[in-house]
């Protein structure tokens, strides 16, 4: 993504546009982030727990960088990536990469997409 992101801050691929996070998105991520995994809460003992450190998604970007997902400018999916000695939990390599968090709003689907180019559409990635 470099090539692209270093002229213009994004990079389009078809309707779907990444970009970096702005602070701004902060609460929209957060709130992305435990509705992509609500779905699954009932399978976590501690899904109160869970959904709380998802709730906090955006605070990767003090360690790390979060990558945006956009169609027709809402936000679809984020991820979080963390370098090689960034802060991390002391369960990681500190000297590892690692992808913290990736999530995708769970209602995005492929019915109107019958070309197949949305790469964050539910079931692509």
């Amino acid at each position: 993504m470099r090539g692209a992101r270093e002229a213009t801050g994004a990079r389009t691929m078809s309707s779907t546009v990444l970009r970096e996070f702005r602070e701004a998105d902060a609460r929209e991520i957060n709130r992305l982030a435990v509705t992509a995994f609500e779905e699954f809460g009932s399978n976590y003992s501690d899904w109160p727990a869970l959904a709380a450190f998802y709730g906090k998604m955006s605070d990767l970007a003090k360690s790390g960088e979060i990558v945006v997902a956009e169609i027709a400018a809402n936000i679809v999916g984020a991820v979080a990536y963390i370098p090689p000695h960034q802060g991390k939990a002391p369960y990681f390599d500190q000297a590892w990469p690692v992808i913290r968090s990736l999530v995708v709003d769970p209602v995005m689907d492929c019915g109107d997409d019958p070309g197949g180019d949305r790469p964050f559409c539910k079931g692509r990635l």
